[in-house]
């Protein structure tokens, strides 16, 4: 007969150390490397400019920039460039005189925010952007109708016409008009809920709380003289009331017990700990890690033929390590290495519990029936 004792600490083997480790990064790829770096904007396709703003048109006339002339489809970029760079070049100390006399305020530079304010140098970048943008469309227009090979798709012309005449609008649509209109319409009646199915007495099939089955009886019988005996010695005494159950017809037998009040805090304590510690753990999962703790306390012994696990018979006697507030994960990981090795054993033990529970459960609402010892004394 195969006999183990759970509850201590198994013999360990010494373990290396982890190795260092190292991070690689390509380089180039740190920040210290990668800042200041920016690569020049080429001078984009040219575009037709149309409905401009006054503000926009006298912008691009300080530069050569003539009513019908196309511009370059980056010319945002390349005014803010040029706007970013005067900025650079006025601030630059490299480039200023010497140092006044020490008790000169310094020399507070105007930011260029105007074409008319930028260095006559950039000015005259920015209008031979906008003569290239020109030469350029001139062309493109006289290239028309000769860069396709003949018996060219119509599709393929019409796409690369209509790149060429691509025009900037800047008007601007309200885009809110669609949701003003729909506010303002009386809402709609609210749908019906689906019909819920119900069962033969009309009650809904499916609990609206907690979505348990309410088709299905209470399969739990009622408690045995045996059990409720049993019940008034273990409670009366200041015991924990345990059971017995066979199963698997006789080849199985688990033992289970009632667990204690500071027992039950623990389970909680520990899955409370777990959840503050992982923010990310759902609901479903703290309980599910509750239940488990109850089982590993609640088994007392479980017998496969001639193989028994015994377990200690409350959560003080385990000798196991900490892992948070309490030795519950230890001992989960040992329960289920040592006596539940399996999904179906699990799921057997699991059902155990359950039916242990639901029987505690109606000795403890018959507590207050006067006649409750007698008729658990009387004869059969």
């Amino acid at each position: 007969m195969a006999k183990k004792q759970l509850g201590t600490k198994p013999a360990r083997n010494p373990v290396l150390d982890h190795l260092p480790t190292t991070s690689f990064q390509p380089a180039g790829s740190r920040p210290e490397e990668a800042a200041g770096r920016r690569f020049p904007l080429p001078v984009g396709n040219p575009i037709a400019a149309e409905k401009l703003t006054e503000f926009e048109r006298n912008q691009l006339e300080q530069i050569g920039w003539k009513e019908g002339d196309p511009v370059p489809g980056n010319m945002a970029d390349l005014i803010e460039e040029a706007k970013e760079r005067a900025n650079r070049e006025a601030s630059d100390v490299s480039s200023m005189p010497p140092p006044a006399a020490p008790d000169m305020p310094p020399l507070q530079m105007p930011e260029v925010t105007e074409i008319d304010q930028l260095p006559e140098h950039e000015q005259q970048r920015l209008s031979e952007a906008l003569k290239q943008a020109g030469d350029q469309y001139e062309s493109m227009q006289g290239q028309q109708g000769t860069q396709f090979p003949e018996g060219a798709p119509d599709s393929v012309r019409a796409a690369a016409q209509n790149r060429v005449d691509r025009t900037i609008d800047i008007s601007i649509e309200d885009d809110t008009k669609g949701q003003r209109e729909q506010q303002s319409q009386p809402s709609e009646q609210p749908k019906k809920p689906a019909s819920v199915e119900t069962t033969d007495s009309g009650e809904p099939h499916l609990c609206p709380n907690c979505g348990w089955d309410q088709s299905q009886s209470d399969t739990t019988p009622e408690p045995s003289r045996e059990d409720i005996d049993s019940f008034l010695v273990a409670t009366l005494g200041g015991k924990p009331w345990t059971k017995l159950y066979d199963l698997l017809g006789g080849k199985l037998q688990v033992h289970v017990r009632q667990l204690r009040p500071y027992e039950i805090d623990a389970c909680y304590k520990q899955v409370h700990y777990e959840r503050e510690k992982d923010d990310s753990m759902q609901l479903d999962a703290h309980w599910e890690q509750l239940m488990r703790y109850r089982l590993c306390l609640q088994l007392v012994e479980i017998r496969s033929g001639e193989d028994i696990a015994s377990f200690p018979s409350e959560l003080k006697d385990w000798q196991l390590d900490l892992e948070g507030p309490t030795q519950l994960p230890s001992i989960e990981k040992q329960v289920y290495a040592e006596a539940i090795p399996t999904e179906s054993m699990n799921r057997i033990i699991a059902s155990v519990i359950g039916k242990f529970s639901r029987t505690l459960g109606k000795l403890e609402v018959e507590v207050e029936n006067p006649n409750f010892w007698n008729e658990a004394s009387s004869p059969a």
